[in-house]
């Protein structure tokens, strides 16, 4: 049982490309760029709005939001690849911009969704590289957290 798990573990690393780095259980995107106010408006609104129950938020100086994790099926892709079950959360951050003469600090901001799983025959979660469907869930709430702080800025 553990040879199956340990070719599932390697199977999911040829998920990574040929990259010679080691395969990220994390996908980062940038978002954009936000004030202090639209972030702690519409980062939490998105989130709740895609069901995550958020645990902790933090900030100015630097924006933090972090969701609790989530268990889900897995992808498609992940179970043809010996994975049994997923667990992910959702951190977003802002990092304060150098001083660009606005009377207001903007932040950019990054999203980070972070996956564990199970493997056939095995108990405990472990990392493993990100699937091609995991990215595009990813890249997808990125688009609409965009979207809600691109329209939090054309607010008067």
């Amino acid at each position: 049982m553990r040879r199956a798990a340990g070719l599932a573990v390697a199977a999911l690393a040829c998920v990574s490309g040929g990259r010679t780095a080691m395969p990220t259980a994390e996908v980062t995107r940038e978002v954009g760029v936000a004030s202090a106010s639209d972030f702690q408006r519409g980062v939490p609104a998105v989130l709740r709005r895609n069901g995550y129950e958020i645990i902790r938020a933090d900030g100015p100086p630097a924006l933090l939001v972090e969701t609790e994790w989530r268990t889900r099926p897995p992808f498609a892709d992940e179970a043809e690849r010996g994975v049994s079950s997923a667990r992910y959360r959702v951190l977003v951050r802002g990092r304060a911009r150098g001083d660009i003469g606005t009377a207001e600090t903007l932040y950019t901001v990054h999203i980070t969704v972070e996956s564990w799983a199970r493997v056939l025959g095995e108990e405990q979660w472990t990392r493993v590289p990100a699937s091609p469907q995991l990215v595009e869930s990813a890249q997808a709430l990125t688009r609409e957290l965009a979207l809600e702080l691109d329209a939090g800025a054309r607010r008067y």
